[in-house]
């Protein structure tokens, strides 16, 4: 990641040419916190998948809450726990400093820690680690709630492949818009002159380089909903948030728009 990051900035500052070398290092910083929790929230996202997978081919009990991998290891599913854990441990080591550059989170605008983890400390890289899992985790997870519900069982086919095309969606489409956002941040706070004036978070507001890739990305998902769920109702057969294809494409992407956002905003703060 760490790599990635200094690619990316290599490539900002010559583009910039005079941008402050402070400025591209600090952006870097914030950019790689950016992918740690972009990557941390599709660790939880496949595996809040992978466990619906297997509650629809009876692999798991009926009564397991796929959208809480909290109640797992209790319900059972050890190997799902397992998983998620995994990923906290990556996230959590991602997250022990922050290259190149800054010495604490305050030198790159993290001063504290936003809702619903307000009272966390983020003093060092670590404790900034312990918020930014506190701030993803719940935000993800409302936006999986909203996507896989908990279906009844058992499923006849045509909604369980529906079922399984939207959970393989969100995470496509989660990390396309987080990606997108943070790559917009980058060159925004690195001084890249198309940039400076522009709403990352918004990112259909974006330079073109952005905004295209994300309208496309959601002509994507709405052919693709279109082709494994346009006989399925999805309120009452999957329990899902909408009840046809046009009705779930847009809380899909709703739910997700309101998750990156509540990300970008803790990732992202003032500077």
């Amino acid at each position: 990641m760490l790599k990635r990051c200094v690619v990316a900035a290599t490539a900002v500052v010559l583009i910039v040419g005079t941008a402050a070398a402070q400025s591209v290092s600090d952006a870097a910083c914030r950019l790689s916190v950016g992918n740690s929790v972009r990557l941390f929230g599709e660790v939880i996202a496949v595996q809040v998948g992978i466990c619906h997978r297997q509650r629809l081919r009876g692999a798991l009990p009926s009564s397991i809450d796929c959208n809480q991998p909290s109640t797992w290891m209790a319900s059972g599913y050890a190997h799902g726990a397992t998983g998620v854990a995994r990923g906290v441990v990556r996230f959590r080591a991602a997250m022990q400093a922050c290259s190149p550059g800054p010495v604490t989170p305050a030198d790159v605008g993290y001063t504290s820690c936003p809702a619903p983890c307000a009272g966390l400390p983020v003093t060092s890289f670590d404790e900034l680690g312990a918020c930014l899992q506190c701030v993803t985790e719940p935000a993800v997870l409302v936006a999986l709630q909203a996507g896989f519900g908990t279906p009844p069982l058992p499923l006849p086919k045509p909604p369980r492949v529906c079922q399984l095309t939207v959970g393989r969606l969100i995470v496509r489409y989660f990390n396309k818009r987080a990606l997108l956002q943070d790559g917009c941040q980058f060159r925004k706070e690195a001084g890249q002159t198309d940039y400076v004036a522009a709403d990352c978070e918004a990112i259909e507001t974006a330079p073109p380089a952005y905004a295209d890739r994300i309208v496309r990305a959601r002509q994507k998902l709405t052919r693709s909903i279109a082709a494994r769920c346009g006989e399925v109702n999805l309120a009452t057969d999957l329990d899902s948030c909408g009840a046809d294809v046009s009705g779930e494409t847009s809380c899909i992407t709703a739910a997700v728009d309101q998750c990156t956002a509540t990300l970008f905003a803790a990732i992202y703060p003032p500077h």
